[in-house]
């Protein structure tokens, strides 16, 4: 319309604390686990029909996360992350539910990796999950939970290295990343249908990648 925009405060005002415990054997496991805490005075909300971000109500999140690796043997390691969190808007707005919409309320990140001395083989095989979530402030609307899982294999001589990665190993059609607005297409009314907007995981995909370094 060639209006101005909204005038918004350039930085904002934030709180934040967080205590933890680490527990650790120099030999076989490293374990942290932390609770926290974070207030805005502005949320910076992403809009996926715009594809820009947005300052919105003041808010506040809480949770707790959890680390942990394990080392099998010398060349054998697991290693486990999982994180749960509770976001909402402390500011009152009409029309408009307390849940901060994209929000993940649990995510999980777990993997198993060989690893010889240098030179010789390498490689991983990582599991990461995102939980449901909400998509609008009303906690109404969900999006399905994403779970994809990465394969990568190297081999290393001196300074020459081959590897493989195969991403989207179980080839999943979850999707990546949604959102929820109005949007239009042909034949539709005027002022659009909401509806959830999705952009899918890539596809099973092989990546071969040398390098040599001097």
């Amino acid at each position: 319309s060639g209006e101005p925009a909204d005038t918004v405060d350039l930085l904002v005002q934030s709180a934040g604390a967080n205590v933890g415990l680490k527990f650790y054997d120099e030999q076989n496991f490293n374990l942290s686990t932390a609770l926290w805490y974070l207030q805005l005075d502005s949320e910076l909300l992403f809009v996926g029909d715009a594809g820009n971000t947005e300052a919105s109500r003041a808010s506040k999140r809480y949770g707790l996360e959890i680390a942990g690796h394990y080392w099998l043997n010398d060349v054998w390691s697991f290693d486990l992350e999982l994180a749960w969190s509770r976001s909402e808007f402390t500011e009152d707005a009409a029309g408009e539910g307390e849940d901060i919409e994209g929000s993940v309320p649990f995510v999980a990140s777990a993997g198993i990796s060989y690893a010889a001395d240098n030179d010789g083989w390498h490689g991983a095989l990582r599991y990461r999950h995102f939980g449901a979530r909400t998509l609008d402030s009303f906690d109404s609307i969900e999006a399905d939970p994403t779970s994809i899982v990465n394969f990568g294999l190297d081999y290393r001589v001196r300074k020459f290295n081959v590897g493989i990665d195969i991403l989207n190993l179980l080839d999943s059609d979850d999707r990546d990343i949604d959102y929820f607005y109005g949007s239009r297409l042909s034949g539709e009314p005027a002022e659009g249908l909401e509806d959830t907007h999705f952009h899918p995981v890539e596809p099973l995909t092989a990546r071969v990648t040398v390098d040599c370094s001097y």
